[in-house]
């Protein structure tokens, strides 16, 4: 579905540079559903953390530097899905 988010449970996309390539190592989208009462709870709160940037047009960076944490961070946590 177009412009579809999903939030993503650990680390989504870790991007790292070996031997002078840039390689991306993704995990899987899992359904909410899915999870234990404590990983609808973490998801829950990263998703509260996150709305300003996915409902009211608050950059990524600015919701990063609100809750200071890693913008790296934050841009894992918002996964578009085209």
């Amino acid at each position: 579905m177009r412009g579809q988010l999903d939030i993503l449970r650990g680390s989504a996309c870790d991007g790292f540079l070996t031997d002078g390539r840039c390689c991306i190592m993704a995990e899987s989208v899992v359904l909410l559903t899915a999870l234990s009462e404590d990983q609808r709870a973490q998801a829950q709160t990263r998703y509260v953390i996150i709305r300003p940037a996915l409902e009211d047009g608050v950059s990524q960076s600015q919701v990063a530097r609100t809750h200071n944490l890693p913008r790296s961070t934050v841009q894992r946590w918002v996964v578009v899905r085209w």
